[in-house]
C-alpha cells in the first residue's frame, strides 16, 4: 500500500518537473550517477536481488520471454522469479518455485518464503549501486 503511495508521489514529482523522468532520455534526473552501463537502457526498470555478496537485475523484457518465470541459483540460493502480469508485479521466492499464484501459495497449499528484492529500480540506479552486478536481459 505505501509503495503504491510513495510512488505515485514520486511520479508526480518528477513528471511535474519538465518530465525529467522521460525514459527515452538517458540523462538522470539526480546529478549523483558516476557509473554508467551499456547493458541495459539508462531509465528502464528492472527487479533487483542481492544475495550474499552477489546481485543480479532482471528485465521484464527477460521474464516474458522465458514464459514469465526464472529459476536460477545465486550463490549458495536457488530462487524463482515470477512475473505476474495480471496484477502488475513481480516476486521473488527462495527454492525452485514451478507453479505458485501471487500470494505465494503452490497448487498443494505451500505457502513459500518470499526473497527481500528491489522492485522497478531504474537500471542507472541499480547498475551504479551494484557495479558488479549481474543482468538478465
Amino acid at each position: 500500500f505505501l509503495d503504491r503511495q510513495v510512488r505515485r508521489m514520486m511520479d508526480h514529482l518528477l513528471f511535474a518537473k519538465g518530465n525529467h523522468f522521460d525514459p527515452s532520455t538517458p540523462d538522470p534526473v539526480f546529478p549523483t550517477i558516476r557509473h554508467r552501463d551499456p547493458r541495459v537502457p539508462p531509465k528502464e526498470q528492472v527487479y533487483g536481488v542481492t544475495l550474499g555478496s552477489r546481485a543480479v537485475a532482471y528485465t521484464l523484457g527477460y521474464l516474458e520471454r522465458n514464459g514469465g518465470v526464472a529459476t536460477e541459483r545465486i550463490g549458495d540460493e536457488a530462487i524463482t522469479v515470477k512475473h505476474f502480469p495480471e496484477h502488475g508485479f513481480v516476486e521473488m521466492f527462495f527454492g525452485e518455485v514451478p507453479e505458485v499464484d501471487a500470494r505465494g501459495y503452490d497448487a498443494a497449499g505451500v505457502r513459500h518464503r518470499r526473497v527481500p528484492h528491489a522492485s522497478r529500480v531504474l537500471w542507472m540506479i541499480w547498475a551504479n549501486v551494484y557495479r558488479d552486478t549481474q543482468v538478465r536481459v
